[in-house]
């Protein structure tokens, strides 16, 4: 009996065999010669860094490596946020190009194999911190292409650190009694790009208090988080609970104490500037807290552009104080600082007649102020944002890098609910 596989050998006749092998030889052929484009893109710009302002000129080199003629050519680039694309031209003499937003796209037809085309790219720098363009080009043609690991390109560029020192951390100390006493933080973050998310830790700080000699703090504090349009977005009692108590302790910023609360927040929205508010409650019994916010971002495209905290303002230990840290630049910052009592209509007891004070980390008072229009009137006015109320005060002042404190009290003796407010001013 012949087995199954010599039976099958069989039934092909011999001089039908080399056809076979044949036909098999000449499919693998036809497979193997499938057209194939290797394209390649590179970028590159003609300086680095690019003062704000000024036109930087991207150049796309896009080449097909081959074997093959590549059929229908395609470039699309994003541009970075913070540039502004001003012009496209490329020595492709039947190309075609068009932007929507941030995104460039190009077509170059049909590119012969060994053939090499340019895109050149002109935009304006417009933010003071890193850029990125990203470029991808693609056959959406019938042709393959064999090697994809050299379709994108990407490159960055700089622009001279800036000039102005940003805010990077801001605190306020106060009185938490529940109520319309608690102490409610508020800062407003802005970004030259919308898609950016803003990298923040926040924290509210009572027991650990007594540590440097303050007597009355509040024993247990929990904080609340909101954005504006958004509503409550994130709270916390006791920091060890959180989340991201391993990365607060990883940046250094645990509590002390476990019954402080803490949390670390990545927040993003489509908007250019968002207000965020940190409302800190005592949990059980009441007394002297501090508020406190920390940027993480502190050489991104996002900063803290405005920072206040409303809270009951009473005498010696229990008056309201404002910290703040100026950074990240190589400059100045220009601040407008603000004490509003009598102009908080809505809120029960507002403060009186506040009066204000800034020291620098030494303890030196830089400067006072009890009623804003007794000094600097014109140029407070300026600002566009001077106090509603003649008895509120402000100092408008320039700042090296460093840490300030803002010191609110009542003239006499007063007692009642304040604001202190830091503005970083363009």
């Amino acid at each position: 009996m012949i087995p199954s596989q010599s039976r099958t050998r069989q039934l092909v006749p011999p001089k039908y065999r080399v056809f076979a092998v044949a036909l098999s030889l000449s499919a693998s052929l036809l497979a193997a010669r499938a057209d194939t484009a290797d394209l390649a893109v590179s970028l590159a710009a003609d300086r680095d860094p690019v003062p704000v302002g000024e036109t930087i000129n991207y150049t796309a080199t896009i080449t097909n490596l081959g074997p093959s003629n590549a059929s229908n050519v395609v470039l699309t680039g994003t541009l970075p946020c913070g540039e502004l694309l001003q012009k496209v031209t490329s020595d492709c003499s039947n190309c075609g190009y068009g932007s929507t937003g941030q995104t460039l796209n190009a077509s170059f037809g049909s590119l012969s194999s060994g053939a090499t085309v340019h895109l050149f790219i002109a935009a304006q720098m417009q933010t003071r911190f890193a850029a990125t363009l990203t470029a991808t080009i693609k056959d959406n043609g019938s042709t393959s292409d064999p090697n994809q690991q050299n379709n994108t390109a990407s490159h960055t560029t700089h622009a001279p650190p800036p000039a102005t020192a940003k805010l990077l951390n801001i605190s306020t100390r106060g009185l938490l009694q529940g109520g319309d006493n608690t102490l409610i933080g508020g800062f407003i973050v802005q970004s030259s790009c919308s898609s950016n998310s803003k990298n923040f830790v926040v924290r509210v700080i009572g027991p650990s208090l007594s540590s440097s000699g303050l007597s009355g703090a509040v024993p247990d504090p929990r904080l609340e988080l909101h954005a504006s349009g958004f509503g409550l977005i994130a709270s916390n009692d006791n920091w060890r609970s959180d989340s991201s108590a391993a990365q607060l302790q990883s940046l250094g910023l645990a509590p002390k104490d476990d019954r402080e609360a803490a949390l670390k927040t990545a927040f993003g929205s489509s908007q250019s500037q968002q207000a965020f508010t940190v409302v800190a409650y005592p949990v059980t019994g009441t007394g002297v807290g501090l508020v406190e916010a920390y940027d993480l971002d502190q050489f991104e495209q996002t900063r803290f552009a405005n920072i206040s905290t409303r809270g009951f303002v009473g005498t010696g230990d229990n008056v309201m104080i404002g910290g703040f840290i100026l950074g990240g630049g190589n400059g100045t910052g220009v601040l407008l600082l603000r004490a509003i009592g009598p102009s908080l209509s809505t809120v029960p007891n507002p403060l009186g007649d506040p009066t204000l004070e800034l020291h620098d980390s030494q303890g030196t008072t830089l400067a006072a102020n009890n009623n804003w229009r007794d000094s600097q009137e014109a140029d407070i006015r300026g600002t566009s944002i001077p106090p509603s109320n003649d008895l509120e005060s402000a100092i408008l002042v320039t700042l090296s890098s460093g840490a300030y404190t803002a010191v609110v009290r009542g003239n006499g003796d007063a007692t009642g609910i304040g604001l202190v407010e830091v503005y970083s001013l363009p």
